[in-house]
Parts: C-alpha cells; structure tokens; sequence
C-alpha cells in the first residue's frame, strides 16, 4: 500500500499474483482440440528451432512481421466476416500498430506507418521511429491481391498523458471517426495507478507494479480500468478481431482483466509482449499459455520469419526470459487457425 495525497494505492504482491492467475484456470473446464501435445523429444526439438532462429537474430521475436494480419485478412475474404474488423490497440504509442491496420483495411485513406512517420516528423518533430523501425513499414495493402476498403473500428488505449496528446493529434491528422482513443491504462482493477513519467513518445514506461514505489516524483496517478469492464461499460459484445497488449512489462495483469472476455472467446487473435521486466520478473510464460490454452486458444513464438507454436509443446529453452512477442488464436475459428497456421516455421510442430 502507498499514500499519494489523499488517495491510498493498492499493489498486488507477485506472488499473490501468480496464485491468482493459476487459480482462475482450475475453474474452466476443458476445450476439445485438434491441438495435439508433443512429446518431451519433440517439445525440445520446438526449443531448438527457437534457439536457431534466436542464433541467427537476437531480436527475432522482439520485433515481429505483421504477416499475422494479412493472414486475419486473407482469411475473411468471402466470408461474412469480411466487410467489418473491431481491433483494440492497447499500449498505443504514437500509433503505429493503428497506421499499420489502416493500411491494410482502409488503404484508400493513405494511413500508413510512413505517412505517420512524416505527419510526427514534420508536424510534431518527432523523429522517434519506433524500437522495432515502425516508421519504415510499407502499406500492408501493397501485399496483398485484393484490396478492399473495410468498416474497421479501433480502440487504442494510452496512459501517458504527453504521450496521449501525441495520440489525439494523430487520430486528427487521420480524420476517421472509427477511431476511438482513450487516456487511460488497463490493468486488473478499476482505480488509479501510478505510471512512470516518460518523454513524449518513449516506449519503456509502465505501470508500477511493486510494493515499495520510491521517488514519487517519478511517477503519475492514473486511471486504470480493465477490458471486461471497458468492453461491458461500452456495450461491446462482438468479437474483437485483433487484441495487441504491449504496456511494458504490464501484460499478465492486462490478460487477467480479460478474464471473462477470453473465456468467452469473444477475441480472434491475442497478442502480447514477454520480457523480464514488470510483472514477468515473477510470472512464467508457461503458467499463462496454460491459462490460455484452458480457454481455447493455441499460442506461438512469434517472429521476424514465422510461428513456432508453444502451446502443449513447451520447451525448456523457453524458460529463459526474452523480449519477445506471442500470437494466441482462438480454435473454434478452424479458418482463421489453418491459415494463421502457414505461417509456422518449416520442420516445426
């Protein structure tokens, strides 16, 4: 417990965390799968795929292709899924992974992330161009053989407030009411928070999460809310086609406020960021994938040249902690899992 003021915040203990998270998937019971578990020789075969694809790019996993959704998109075409997509971009940024959903979905609307990256550089002189160069991705459209505009919402959540005014000037510079942009973070609870301050832009700055925040000064208060809440408070009952979480180290707790959302499988695709820093300091990857496996969903590695799949096929080699990026698909949609599926790496399970 910590006192800002008048407001007293609450941190949940790691532990209690994990124990908490555990528990939740005692009470699900088990999904009918054509996912089938792999034997301990071919789980570490996973892990060495992994290991070589790590040897020949350190940050493979940490900066992915954006394949996933033209595989999302290839998958809809013809099917009454076709002309709408809801996408929620949590931990938005400067609004990347939103320009880059424009650009596959909407294309007339020259929303790219290059475009983006001029409006930010000439408009608002950030030349920031992403951890991951963001700002180079060419329009998804330009991959594809049919290209058709699409009804597309987005939601896109930013806790950071002078991060948040980078935001609101770029849904203007956009012009497109179908993008809804929010001030506000995601957690496990409704309250408040504290956030590392961060410069405009920054990308490294998450919620505090331990039970001895020191240097208060360092920190704001802000509002936090969960997606279960989020989703019933706005009458969203519709699937969500793409959910992408990345708060810095803030991830499991996000999941975990998607308690009831995820159960219900009311999301396509998942995905989320996996380090050591926040929250993964004390959570293990695999404790979550089994979560998510419980729920429905079939989880990859996912990087610069493919998928190596990880759910019921865990390896050792996975227990090291990295930066690195998982995609989740839930398996009541057969199409969208077998095509998702072309993008697992050769040789690999």
């Amino acid at each position: 417990m910590f006192c800002l003021g008048n407001t007293t915040i609450y941190f949940l203990i790691p532990d209690l965390f994990r124990n908490i998270f555990l528990s939740s998937s005692l009470q699900i019971t088990s999904l009918s799968s054509s996912v089938f578990y792999c034997t301990k020789l071919e789980s570490e075969q996973q892990g060495r795929a992994y290991q070589k694809e790590l040897s020949q790019n350190p940050r493979w996993s940490a900066c992915y292709i954006e394949d996933y959704v033209i595989q999302l998109y290839l998958a809809d075409l013809g099917t009454v899924r076709e002309r709408r997509k809801l996408l929620f971009d949590i931990g938005a940024n400067k609004g990347y992974t939103i320009a880059t959903w424009f650009s596959l979905w909407n294309p007339q609307s020259q929303i790219n992330p290059r475009s983006l990256a001029n409006y930010l550089r000439k408009n608002l002189s950030i030349s920031q161009c992403g951890e991951c160069n963001d700002c180079l991705q060419m329009s998804l459209s330009t991959k594809v053989k049919v290209s058709l505009d699409m009804n597309i919402e987005i939601y896109a959540f930013e806790p950071q407030p002078s991060t948040y005014e980078i935001l609101r000037q770029v849904k203007q510079w956009t012009n497109q009411r179908s993008l809804h942009i929010y001030n506000l973070a995601m957690s496990n609870q409704t309250g408040t928070e504290l956030l590392l301050k961060c410069n405009p832009g920054d990308e490294f700055c998450g919620l505090e999460t331990s039970k001895s925040a020191r240097n208060i000064e360092r920190y704001l208060l802000v509002n936090v809310t969960t997606l279960d809440t989020f989703l019933q408070r706005s009458h969203i009952t519709e699937m969500i086609d793409v959910l992408k979480i990345d708060t810095e180290g803030h991830d499991p707790l996000v999941l975990k406020g998607a308690e009831l959302t995820l159960k219900q499988q009311q999301v396509r695709l998942l995905i989320f960021e996996h380090h050591e820093v926040g929250l993964w300091k004390y959570i293990h990857l695999r404790d979550v994938i089994e979560n998510l496996d419980l729920k429905g969903y079939t989880c990859y590695m996912f990087g610069r040249t493919g998928l190596i799949r990880i759910t019921r096929c865990w390896s050792s080699i996975l227990n090291k902690k990295r930066w690195s990026n998982v995609l989740c698909v839930v398996r009541n949609d057969g199409r969208l899992q077998h095509i998702i599926n072309k993008l697992i790496i050769p040789h690999t399970l």
